[in-house]
C-alpha cells in the first residue's frame, strides 16, 4: 500500500464517518467541524514528515557524491602555474548506463586540444568532470600530478559555453565582475580576446543591454573569453562555444585563441572545419569505448 493511498484514506475516511454521525445525530455540526480541524492538523504534520523523508531518500546519491568528494580529493594545494593536466582511465555512468569508459589523455601547458564525437556521447559531461562538478566512476583527473578540489578547478579553468553569460552592466564590469582593476588590465584582457576596438576608456564604460542586444554574437563570446583571461584562467574549456556563430566569426575566434602560445585550450565540438583542426596540437574522437587520437 503506497503512502499516497494511505494518506488519502486517512484524509477522506474520517470525513465520511463524520458526515454519517452528523446525519444520524450522534455528532453535532460544531463537533464535526472541530474534529475535522484537529484531524487536518495532525495529517498535515504527518504529510510534512513523509515529504521530508522522500526528500532525504531522493538526495541520497547527491549526498554520497559530496561525501566522496571529501574522501577522494587530495587536499594538498596545487602550484600556482598549471604545467599539465592528466586524465587517467576515467569512466562515467549515469543512472546505471555507461556514458564512456577508459578515457585517457594529457595536456601540457600551452597545448591546444580538440575532442570531437557525436551528440550525446558525453563531451559536455567530460567538461563537467574536469571541473569536478561530477565525479568519475573510476579513474583519476590530476593537475600537476595531484588531485584537486572544485574551487581549485574554478580558479584554474575558464569556461566558454554555447550561450555566453552576459550582464546588463558596463563592458568593464562584464569583464572584471566588479573586481578592482586598472584600465590597462582590462585593455589587456580585451586585446587577448580579440576585442582591440574596445580597448579604450569610453568603450569599457558602455553599458551592455539586457541579453547583449547591442553587441554581436561574436563580440559577446569574446567578452566571455576576455573575462576568463582577465582572471588568469590558465586552461580554457570550450564547450561548443562557437556553434551558434557564423563560420567567419567562429574562425576569427579560433585563430586568436589557438595562436596564443600562453593559453591552454581544451575544446569539445563535433563540427570544426578541417582548416581550423590543423591549428590544434592533438585531435581526439570520443565514444562510449574511450577516446582515440586522430
Amino acid at each position: 500500500m503506497s503512502l499516497v493511498f494511505l494518506f488519502s484514506l486517512c484524509t477522506y475516511l474520517p470525513i465520511g464517518i463524520g458526515i454519517y454521525f452528523t446525519i444520524t445525530g450522534k455528532l453535532t455540526l460544531a463537533q464535526f467541524v472541530a474534529i475535522q480541524y484537529s484531524s487536518s492538523w495532525i495529517l498535515n504534520g504527518f504529510n510534512q514528515i513523509v515529504t521530508s523523508w522522500n526528500t532525504i531518500n531522493s538526495t541520497k546519491d547527491i549526498r554520497q557524491q559530496v561525501a566522496n568528494l571529501h574522501i577522494q580529493v587530495d587536499h594538498t594545494d596545487t602550484t600556482s602555474v598549471v604545467r599539465d593536466l592528466d586524465v587517467e582511465q576515467i569512466s562515467f555512468d549515469f543512472k546505471g548506463k555507461t556514458i564512456f569508459q577508459n578515457v585517457s589523455f594529457d595536456v601540457k601547458r600551452g597545448q591546444k586540444i580538440l575532442i570531437g564525437g557525436k551528440s550525446g556521447v558525453g563531451k559536455s559531461t567530460l567538461i563537467r568532470l574536469l571541473l569536478k562538478e561530477l565525479l568519475p566512476k573510476q579513474g583519476k583527473i590530476l593537475l600537476n600530478g595531484k588531485n584537486y578540489l572544485l574551487n581549485q578547478a574554478y580558479s584554474s579553468f575558464g569556461i566558454v559555453g554555447q550561450t555566453p553569460i552576459i550582464f546588463e552592466d558596463t563592458l568593464r564590469n562584464n569583464v572584471t565582475l566588479g573586481k578592482s582593476a586598472t584600465d590597462a588590465e582590462v585593455f589587456r584582457a580585451l586585446d587577448l580576446a580579440g576585442l582591440n576596438e574596445f580597448s579604450n576608456e569610453s568603450a569599457i564604460k558602455q553599458v551592455i543591454d539586457e541579453n547583449g542586444h547591442n553587441y554581436s554574437g561574436g563580440q559577446l563570446k569574446r567578452i566571455e573569453i576576455a573575462r576568463a583571461l582577465f582572471y588568469n584562467r590558465q586552461i580554457l574549456l570550450i564547450d561548443e562555444g562557437t556553434a551558434s556563430l557564423d563560420p567567419q566569426t567562429a574562425k576569427g575566434i579560433h585563430q586568436s585563441l589557438l595562436t596564443n602560445p600562453d593559453l591552454t585550450v581544451i575544446e569539445v565540438d563535433h563540427h570544426i572545419p578541417d582548416d581550423i583542426k590543423k591549428l590544434y596540437d592533438q585531435v581526439y574522437q570520443l565514444n562510449a569505448e574511450g577516446m582515440q587520437m586522430l
